[in-house]
């Protein structure tokens, strides 16, 4: 037992409570200070933890804070403003689809953009201005940034320390699914359906060959640098098989995967074009309820909706088709 001072000095560094069962099933890390310096800290600059005391080995942070790194990949122009296509062009160039990379484009500029806004009126065009990108932090986060968007390295740790049952310095699917259920805020739904999106995209992006998303992996995209390699891991292979393509056209792996990818075009195709037709009815169903002032007139009203649509779907279709069977060079035949 001890004396009371005892008693009092071991409680004051419990980690774990008897009655509360959370506490020992997610058990908190103790030696976080053996090889990383003051982890309570927040970082202003740099994402360290044990294993990089001092942040990801030649990432330059260019004076912008961890949260503000962590979406400086996707301005592509580099004027401090993301637009929806910026973002899209950056899912493209981490390897997503281009079904994939629409969704999530529109829901993120959608969901971030008016916090980030330096006034008070929404902009049609729904940027995300990026020195004001700590307002968006949304709540049910594992809170590895603080409310001004530096990194915590406690928060960082205790990620591993609490979920990561499998293996020491990675999570499985079912645990990164735990993990996002235990950081949840009470009623916050919002925060609750977004905190899933951003782990399951970063699981798709960076899980290994077992299904597992690395630690290195988590703290490197709190950075930002995480993506600026796979960008280039990304462009790599594109490039390899561009060449494999001009070199040997005619190959069985080759022939195969232009089938695989070619099937997986066609179904982008279909299910982005019943998308557009679903955006149709509804617009249809919207004007004839807010704008119901007679026959003739409901008849324009529905004739400008259906144009509007196929037209927007035209364009789409015509830049989506030209880029299933791109023409990279010009391929003569024999006789020519």
């Amino acid at each position: 037992m001890g004396t009371p001072t005892e008693i009092m000095e071991r409680d004051a560094m419990a980690t774990v409570a008897p009655y509360a069962p959370v506490t020992f099933h997610r058990r908190a890390r103790v030696d976080m200070d053996d090889r990383l310096p003051k982890p309570y800290m927040p970082r202003a600059l740099q994402a360290p933890d044990r294993e990089h005391p001092y942040g990801t080995p030649g990432h330059r942070n260019y004076g912008l804070s961890v949260l503000q790194q962590h979406v400086a990949f996707f301005d592509t122009d580099d004027n401090g403003i993301i637009y929806p296509w910026e973002t899209y062009s950056g899912l493209r160039m981490l390897g997503f689809n281009i079904f994939v990379s629409l969704i999530a484009a529109a829901v993120i500029n959608l969901a971030l953009s008016y916090a980030t806004l330096p006034g008070w009126l929404p902009s049609p065009f729904f940027p995300i201005y990026i020195h004001n990108i700590h307002k968006s932090k949304h709540g049910s986060d594992s809170r590895t940034y603080d409310n001004e968007g530096r990194f915590m390295p406690v928060n960082l740790e205790l990620i591993f320390s609490k979920y990561a049952k499998t293996l020491p310095d990675k999570l499985s699917l079912g645990e990164l699914w735990e993990m996002t259920q235990g950081q949840r805020d009470a009623w916050d739904i919002f925060g609750w359906i977004a905190s899933k999106i951003e782990w399951g995209l970063l699981y798709l992006l960076a899980r290994d060959e077992e299904g597992f998303l690395s630690k290195e992996a988590i703290r490197r995209c709190f950075d930002g640098s995480l993506f600026e390699y796979c960008a280039k891991i990304y462009a790599d292979y594109l490039a390899a098989r561009t060449w494999i393509l001009l070199l040997d056209r005619h190959h069985p792996d080759v022939q195969v995967q232009e089938i695989l990818l070619q099937s997986g075009s066609e179904m982008a195709f279909v299910v982005t074009s019943l998308i557009f037709a679903v955006v149709g009815i509804i617009a249809s169903i919207f004007t004839r309820i807010c704008f119901n002032n007679g026959p003739s007139t409901n008849l324009l009203h529905f004739a400008l909706v259906i144009t509007a649509t196929v037209c927007c779907w035209l364009m789409w279709a015509i830049v989506y088709i030209a880029q299933m069977k791109p023409l990279i060079v010009p391929i003569l035949s024999e006789v020519e």
